[in-house]
């Protein structure tokens, strides 16, 4: 049993060491503490392994979410040396592949831990975000198998009305994005992609009553604001839309942004919704290979104007109206029907300042850094999001407002000079 207690202190010690030193953010990492035991029978044994495993997974979980998915490939991998089975380890281990932009690796996992579990739900929503971006109709498949077994997964909800986003079907995401904020009341991504959702779908007013509040809040975004806009132009009110996208874009962008949001309003409104797919559910798909780039969360997929502000592959080039992907793993997203209407895009480059355990850590911790790099600062404003791993939620501290992904790893360089951590990130 010494030995045991010595290998398992040794891990977490190592995981929690290498989590400081190499994450570009601030990881709250979980400690593990065991109890001292004279003697422990084989079940007790069998239970504290279990406990070593789901402590070093939120490991990964913090690795993740703080923008080190490498840290959280090891992990999951150390731990599937040893029980190659482990249905949890393989799921991260192909969440951490996902975030590495790795998606046929990330399939590969994925189908492995639904071999040991078919009802895995946290698999077939990771296959799903796989999918979104060559085929979101196949991604919708996987989505709600995940939601039929588990119906409370607030991911696949979310990630579910990306996809029918994706096939042009507002209306049919509606209602998973509404089911997702009952799961999680929290996630400020699901009412984003479901405010738009709605506005594109005909009831810009109700839209505007999810939209509206984020899009004035202190933690507003660009996307936010063109998601606003788009339901402003939606209710006819398009100087007050022009108004909110001149906080963000030069005049000739403002043209090109109301342009597309009246076309694609318009165009969503006239057409029929595609026609849902098969009711059939097969437990464990074969999904065809998938090409080296992957797509999406996703948090945060973002249906946006030229560019896509959801969860699915490659980085936009311009701005508006994203979906956004709620859980951790999300390589950069796939352009969205808004987004390919409109053609104005703001950069999507951002800059990850840490990963809290509280909306309030987050507060504290930008107070912190602007109090003591004013210069750095002056004029910026807190992008704090939560972001759900399992069942742990973070909350990412990031600052945008940048042109370029150059312009944000300059800003990254500042700050790292000043003795702070930072890591430029674009999604």
């Amino acid at each position: 049993m010494k030995n045991f207690k010595r290998a398992a202190f040794s891990e977490i010690a190592r995981f929690n060491r290498d989590a400081l030193k190499r994450s570009g953010a601030f990881l709250l990492v979980p400690v593990l503490l065991l109890a001292s035991c004279a003697q422990q029978s084989p079940a007790n044994n069998a239970a504290a392994a279990a406990q070593i495993g789901t402590n070093t997974l939120n490991v990964a979980d913090a690795a993740i979410a703080g923008g080190d998915p490498s840290m959280a490939l090891s992990v999951s991998q150390s731990i599937l040396s040893s029980d190659p089975g482990n249905v949890q380890a393989l799921e991260h281990e192909g969440d951490a592949y996902y975030a590495l932009n790795r998606c046929p690796a990330a399939i590969a996992a994925y189908q492995l831990a639904l071999k040991r579990d078919p009802t895995a739900s946290a698999a077939e929503t990771g296959q799903g975000r796989c999918l979104l971006k060559t085929d979101p109709r196949a991604a919708e498949q996987a989505f709600m198998r995940a939601i039929q077994d588990d119906p409370g997964n607030a991911n696949a909800l979310n990630d579910l009305g990306i996809a029918r986003d994706l096939q042009g079907n507002f209306a049919g995401a509606v209602d998973p994005y509404q089911k997702a904020l009952l799961a999680d009341p929290s996630l400020t991504a699901v009412e984003v992609n479901l405010g738009l959702s709605l506005a594109l779908s005909g009831n810009g007013p109700e839209a505007l009553q999810y939209l509206g509040p984020l899009a004035t809040s202190q933690q507003a975004t660009p996307k936010i604001r063109q998601d606003y806009a788009a339901a402003l132009v939606a209710t006819g009110r398009v100087s007050e839309a022009r108004q909110v996208l001149a906080v963000d874009l030069p005049p000739d962008q403002v043209n090109r942004a109301i342009e597309g949001f009246t076309n694609l309003i318009q165009q969503s409104q006239s057409v029929p919704p595609p026609a849902p797919p098969p009711p059939t559910v097969q437990r464990v798909p074969a999904p065809a290979p998938i090409s080296a780039t992957p797509l999406p969360q996703s948090a945060n997929i973002p249906v946006a104007l030229p560019a896509p502000l959801a969860a699915a592959a490659p980085p936009p080039s311009s701005i508006v109206a994203q979906i956004h992907p709620i859980s951790s793993p999300t390589p950069t997203p796939a352009p969205t029907p808004v987004q390919a209407a409109t053609g104005a895009m703001a950069s999507t480059a951002v800059v990850q300042l840490g990963a809290l355990n509280s909306r309030n850590d987050a507060h504290r911790a930008w107070v912190h850094l602007a109090n003591s790099s004013p210069a750095l600062f002056n004029g910026r404003s807190p992008q704090i999001t939560p972001v759900t791993l399992g069942s742990k939620t973070f909350y990412r501290l990031r600052v945008g407002g940048f042109q370029s992904k150059v312009a944000a790893a300059h800003f990254c360089n500042e700050l790292q000079a000043a003795g702070h951590r930072c890591t430029p990130a674009d999604f």
